[in-house]
């Protein structure tokens, strides 16, 4: 029996016994050693390639979705790879093993809090050599191992999917702020002049409390749309706060986010990511200039009429990947869907990224920017 067929068959024995302790799962594919697990919508995948690994995904919550750290018991990090200049030089070191992190998009607060609420299952997984765990982009742990016997995977399997349980996001439900939807399209071109008087309108100068909480240069106005126009009830907009509602993106950073606002009649101003972001230095270049200014016309859809992709005021949410409803950032409740802005030829981020997803908590007059790419 060749090497290739051993690993084969150790890979289905090791999804099969998982997947029966397991609670929720079901194998996927089980050439590919994928294993769904239905109760936090995550995943876990053993590669049969060289040591058997173990790769997971869920969306964890608490921390952003770009970043990561590498909990590794040799202390001599850079004697098997490479140095990578968005890491850390400086491991910290914890309970669980050494640790080694992006101070660029973690915080070494969000750190260790992880990992000493953890720190049980963690050492539950007796780190040896060169093993590590991986942490990466909000929503993966990789475990590379060196060990391959089944007993052993298997305990591991067991231990990775406990801490996604024990750390998966609980996805909120989608609410709509409401029913009524409204299309978005571009009109005329705008001058250079006064645009105080246009109703609503894509590009244009920001506010000098417009800074992006990523590198604190001034973001870049998206969309200012007038909700009076958008079909919405006096209710409505008595519930929501404000009448006017403005959309801004970093084209300089070109963050995922996501990101947080605060709002009121007569002041906005972006916040830090609820995750408890570290310090994090934006690119060297220079700022892209102003969006050129142009009309924005809405228009009101029929009622019951089916919500699309494209740019829209109101229904519910078209997602481009999975669901991800941000919490609030003041009391943490899910929050509401107010408007998307599809990125095409009338809403262009400078390439074709996906959508802006624009979400309110009317009650703490907080706001989120998220963004999903194609």
């Amino acid at each position: 029996m060749s090497e290739e067929t051993c690993k084969t068959q150790l890979l289905e024995e090791l999804v099969r016994a998982v997947a029966r302790d397991v609670p929720g799962s079901k194998i996927d594919q089980l050439c590919a050693g994928t294993i769904r697990f239905n109760r936090f919508g995550g995943e876990l995948r053993l590669r049969p390639e060289g040591p058997l690994h173990i790769f997971a995904k869920a969306h964890i919550a608490g921390f952003p979705s770009e970043g990561g750290f590498s909990i590794n018991c040799i202390p001599t990090w850079g004697q098997h790879r490479e140095p990578d200049p968005d890491y850390s030089t400086t491991p910290l070191d914890t309970k669980a093993g050494t640790v080694y992190h992006s101070f660029k998009k973690i915080s070494e607060r969000a750190i260790m809090k992880f990992v000493n609420e953890n720190c049980d299952l963690l050492s539950k997984l007796n780190l040896q050599g060169k093993e590590h765990l991986h942490f990466a982009d909000g929503s993966y742990l990789f475990l590379h191992g060196q060990v391959a016997d089944t007993s052993t995977l298997i305990e591991r399997s067991k231990v990775v999917l406990e801490l996604l349980d024990r750390n998966a996001k609980k996805e909120q439900p989608v609410r709509a702020f409401s029913t009524t939807m409204c299309g978005l399209n571009m009109g005329k071109k705008l001058g250079t002049g006064d645009l105080s008087t246009i109703r609503s309108r894509i590009g244009g100068p920001a506010p000098d409390t417009a800074k992006c909480c990523t590198c604190t240069d001034l973001a870049h106005l998206m969309a200012s749309i007038d909700l009076n126009d958008a079909g919405f009830s006096k209710a409505d907009l008595a519930r929501l706060g404000i009448q006017r509602i403005e959309v801004y993106w970093c084209l300089k950073c070109m963050s995922d986010g996501p990101v947080f606002f605060a709002y009121s009649s007569d002041e906005f101003k972006l916040l830090k990511d609820a995750s408890d972001l570290g310090p994090v230095g934006g690119p060297d270049d220079a700022r892209p200039k102003d969006r050129d200014p142009a009309q924005l016309i809405l228009s009101p859809r029929a009622k019951g009429s089916r919500p699309n992709r494209g740019s829209r005021v109101g229904g519910p949410p078209s997602w481009i990947q999975d669901p991800e409803v941000p919490e609030c950032s003041s009391c943490g409740g899910g929050m509401e869907f107010l408007l998307q802005l599809f990125s095409d030829r009338n809403f262009s981020y400078g390439a074709d990224m996906g959508t802006i997803y624009t979400f309110v908590c009317p009650k703490c007059r907080v706001g989120c920017y998220v963004i999903q790419c194609h």
